[in-house]
């Protein structure tokens, strides 16, 4: 007897034993990508439908494609090509796209709602940035945004312009490594929320901070800095162990600390600055700076 089956559900490259690709060069629905599938939008590829990519979504296109649609799934997203790949789809909330996924840029722009929405790397799950060429453009950047969320941002070329703050750690776990290239952000917050996580480790490349620079607000945070520079202008405040309750902890041993202004080390909570190598350079230096810090 012969049995037919339909399936309702839209799906690319469907459950199967071995891996597959598809590529695409004009219209393509949307639908979910299976974990170890491909789905590669080459030029001429259009997005209509929200898009779940459990396994590998390629973006190798030499122009511009907005993808309007939701983009959501555990899998990857790499820019392999020049083009300009811009997110306006919000999916966490409003002017927010949340990438609980690995995505990686060797190559052209990627664009959060224009370069100027925010970006959770690590709403609810775990996700990662890998920046090794090419650039990535937001407005506030998290990595960890919720409780339980781990967010982690690795650059290496390139570059990752946040025109707002940047959160490592904003309630969850953040990391950022900057091994080349260049990250830039108004104010930067290491340990966020009470509870937060946030690592930072510089051994090339530039973290620029135009705004006030927290190691440890109401959470942990952690500053390692091994090679490269990390730079914070005149007229703001550098803090380790901001507020009462939070810790900050900064170690040296190469590259350079460039603070223009003060540095405080403990203002209400904990703080430890320890210099084994390279340089850290302020104006007025603060040890322990309000009662029980």
């Amino acid at each position: 007897m012969l049995v037919a089956f339909a399936a309702a559900l839209p799906s690319v490259c469907a459950d199967r034993s071995t891996a597959a690709t598809t590529t695409y060069t004009s219209v393509w629905a949307g639908g979910t990508i299976a974990p170890n599938d491909t789905v590669v939008l080459n030029d001429g590829a259009l997005v209509t439908g929200n898009v779940v990519a459990n396994g590998a979504l390629q973006f190798n296109q030499t122009g511009s494609l907005t993808l309007s649609s939701t983009l959501s799934g555990t899998g990857a997203l790499s820019l392999m090509n020049r083009g300009t790949l811009n997110l306006t789809g919000t999916n966490a909330a409003f002017n927010t796209v949340a990438l609980d996924m690995s995505t990686v840029t060797f190559a052209g722009l990627l664009q959060i709602r224009g370069g100027f929405g925010d970006v959770r790397v690590g709403n609810s799950g775990s996700g990662s940035l890998n920046v090794h060429g090419g650039s990535v453009t937001n407005s506030i950047g998290y990595l960890g945004y919720n409780a339980g969320s781990v967010g982690t941002a690795t650059v290496t070329s390139g570059t990752w312009a946040n025109s707002s703050d940047l959160y490592v750690g904003n309630s969850g776990s953040g990391s950022l490594n900057v091994n080349g290239g260049r990250v830039t952000n108004s104010s930067g917050y290491l340990g966020y929320n009470a509870g937060s996580v946030g690592t930072a480790t510089v051994v090339g490349g530039t973290w620029a901070n135009s705004g006030d620079f927290y190691v440890g607000y109401y959470g942990t945070g952690t500053l390692n800095i091994a090679g490269g520079s990390v730079t914070n202008p005149s007229g703001y405040v550098r803090s380790l162990g901001y507020h009462a309750g939070s810790n900050g902890f900064v170690t040296v041993t190469s590259g350079t600390w460039a603070n223009s202004s003060d540095l405080v080390v403990g203002r209400s909570g904990t703080g430890t600055l320890t210099v084994n190598g390279g340089r850290v350079a302020n104006s007025i230096g603060y040890l322990g700076y309000n009662a029980g810090s």
